[in-house]
């Protein structure tokens, strides 16, 4: 009789749900029971990226502002993607950016700014104050003209910050958002947008670990900007190999233009039977393992 016990995992194994293997030690030859959700042999129910949801390994992330965004570049060089800079309003003026965790007005953790349409709900920016620029998080947004959760990092640590300063965010306002590599070491980034560029030059499209450009991950997509009076809906699909089982990572979308032109991702969520008739569309991004 063949002794299968030796060809299981220790990892599968467990005290429970006895699943014995004949000529085999019983502490060795058992298995978990299979309950709903769970595949045989697997502790603890299926993998993220084997569940019912599709294998999505994070929630996808959206992008869809209620007016048209362009989300745009002039650079040859794969960059970020990035809304506009903002600026400080009248109701931070004269706070001290090193104490924003404190301020009483507008209140703690809040910085008033003319506008946050196209920011992500989460980052990283630079805010020019009276001496040296100062860099910050932000953990949320509110009324469309407030960062919200924002703490202090680096840069100005006793300079203030005055109506129409400049914002800027330095993160990235596309990313996969934080997920675990499976088993396979192998993700499918899967990023739905619509662009289009202001000349007829050749676009690029990639991937890298998120705030860094260091790491390319997976190829880069290369093709027509076509013209600015055309906007084309594009499905990029980039495969991720070599991933670390079990460690989290988070992927920036990245795009370029290869001459003096812009290129631009047009943001735009409609939900009506008339559409303003706007180019546009939302921004998907899904991460599934493979």
């Amino acid at each position: 009789m063949v002794n299968y016990a030796q060809y299981i995992p220790t990892s599968l194994l467990t005290t429970a749900g006895d699943l014995l293997i004949e000529n085999a030690t019983p502490a060795a030859a058992r298995l978990p029971v299979g309950t709903a959700g769970q595949v045989l042999g697997v502790s603890g129910g299926l993998p993220a990226w084997q569940t019912a949801t599709g294998g999505y390994l994070c929630p996808p992330v959206q992008v869809a502002p209620s007016s048209q965004i362009n989300y745009a570049t002039t650079s040859a060089t794969l960059a970020a993607v990035t809304p506009a800079a903002t600026t400080v309003a009248a109701g931070s003026n004269g706070g001290e950016i090193s104490q924003v965790a404190t301020w009483s007005s507008p209140s703690a953790g809040v910085l008033d700014v003319a506008t946050t349409t196209g920011w992500p709900t989460a980052g990283t920016f630079t805010v020019a104050t009276s001496t040296t620029t100062a860099t910050c998080t932000y953990t949320g947004t509110a009324g469309g003209n407030q960062l919200t959760g924002v703490a202090y990092v680096s840069g100005s640590a006793t300079g203030t910050v005055s109506t129409g300063g400049a914002v800027t965010l330095t993160s990235s306002a596309i990313y996969t958002g934080p997920f675990t590599a499976p088993v396979s070491g192998s993700v499918v980034v899967t990023v739905f947008l619509e662009y289009n560029g202001s000349s007829s030059d050749i676009v690029a499209f990639g991937l890298a670990d998120h705030a860094s450009l260091t790491s390319l991950r997976g190829f880069v997509i290369s093709t027509d900007s076509n013209s600015v009076t055309n906007t084309y809906a594009m499905p990029l699909v980039f495969l991720v190999t070599g991933l670390t089982t079990g460690t989290s990572y988070n992927f920036d979308l990245l795009f370029a233009i290869a001459a003096a032109g812009t290129l631009n991702i047009r943001a735009f969520g409609q939900s009506t039977t008339t559409p303003t008739g706007a180019n546009g569309a939302p921004v998907l991004v899904t991460v599934q393992g493979v």
